[in-house]
């Protein structure tokens, strides 16, 4: 008995050595973990560090998609899909992740536009622009010296142009390419912005006059008809954006920043109060304001406006350079020092994620989805 009792225990001893190895191992590594993290875990952190690595595309897009790597790309979402400009070319990449259309770019100041289907490139201050699809170049223009461009959900588009006799011709093209509208801007003054609702069937126009002093003018029309909706004169105020969020618009002057309903109604005003901008977004629900009040992206304040220009709350940000921010939908995304944070529609902290280092860029989703953008490749979290 004694015999057997024996050959029983030293048959389980290298069982046992192995539960207390993993045990032991597992003890230590908590203990590691603990002393590396313990300043720094809290309930969302953790939530954050779980959460990063479920990469899912939204409306079932790929979650990574690899890209060439330039400091000068520029990046845009068209239906969660990634638009990529490069100073050689711009390429599409399909729900895949994969390329599907590309076209090269010889312009001396590309700005790349996406929504719906499609991607615009034009070239600021010259003549050449681009529509490119997944099937690849849809048109090309090269008329007239471009001011500035916009693409609109439906596929619709409008150029700012210069043209002899004008201060700026406007002019609004179907999702086919055909002509919609023309404006003209004479007494109006100087085009400095354009902007197009979701299905192009209204477009804004921003432009600067000077008389004794700066008038800035809004023009709001349907692209229909030749009548304006509004004409509003802004004294004394320049003028620098302006945006459609649904069924209103976000005007940024020098100092504040303005909301009209699309008949002239100004239904509010937020003042910068000796603040300026930082950086701004606007999606179809959120305005986004970066302010300060020093040359450097320190100290910052992250202001939420909503569509009638309620403010829904102010984030001081932390005193860290603001490396990159984006908007779309009800959703903020702010990238600082390797640390994303995204914000909702009540100014809450949703989600966040840490040691992102490697990231350049984001592109936030009107789902919340967001897009994080590196050396050689991008990739979806949330």
């Amino acid at each position: 008995m004694k015999k057997s009792s024996l050959t029983a225990r030293l048959a389980l001893a290298p069982i046992r050595v192995a539960l207390y190895a993993a045990l032991a191992f597992a003890v230590l590594m908590g203990v590691i973990l603990f002393a590396v993290f313990r300043d720094s875990i809290d309930e969302r952190t953790l939530d954050g560090v779980l959460r990063v690595f479920r990469l899912s595309g939204p409306e079932g897009t790929a979650s990574q998609i690899m890209i060439d790597a330039n400091p000068q790309n520029q990046y845009a979402l068209y239906r969660s899909r990634l638009a990529v400009l490069s100073p050689e070319r711009v390429v599409l990449y399909d729900r895949s992740g994969t390329e599907a259309a590309s076209a090269v770019i010889r312009m001396e100041n590309p700005r790349l536009r996406a929504a719906g289907d499609t991607a615009l490139v034009f070239d600021r201050n010259g003549a050449a622009c681009l529509i490119v699809g997944e099937k690849g170049v849809e048109a090309a223009y090269d008329d007239e010296i471009i001011i500035t461009a916009e693409l609109a959900e439906n596929g619709g588009y409008a150029l700012a142009t210069r043209r002899s006799g004008y201060n700026g011709v406007v002019t609004v093209y179907g999702a086919a390419h055909h002509r919609l509208f023309e404006w003209h801007s004479a007494e109006s003054g100087f085009v400095m912005d354009i902007a197009l609702n979701r299905n192009a069937s209204m477009l804004a126009v921003a432009a600067v006059r000077q008389e004794n002093h700066t008038v800035s003018r809004l023009t709001v029309l349907r692209t229909n008809r030749a009548e304006p909706e509004a004409v509003i004169d802004i004294p004394d105020h320049l003028i620098i954006e302006v945006h459609f969020m649904r069924d209103t618009l976000c005007v940024l002057l020098e100092d504040e920043a303005r909301f009209y309903k699309t008949n002239g109604e100004l239904l509010e005003t937020y003042r910068l109060d000796g603040r300026y901008y930082l950086d701004v977004r606007v999606s179809d629900e959120l305005c986004v304001l970066r302010t300060g009040r020093q040359a450097s992206d320190y100290h910052s304040v992250l202001a939420l406006l909503d569509r009638s220009g309620a403010l829904i709350g102010e984030i001081p940000l932390e005193d860290a350079a603001v490396d990159a921010m984006h908007a779309a939908g009800s959703y903020a995304g702010v990238l600082q020092s390797g640390t994303l944070s995204l914000y909702n529609a009540k100014a809450e902290l949703c989600f966040s994620a840490e040691n992102l280092s490697e990231v350049k860029a984001l592109r936030v989703a009107p789902d919340g989805s967001v897009l994080l953008i590196g050396q050689e490749k991008a990739y979806w979290v949330q």
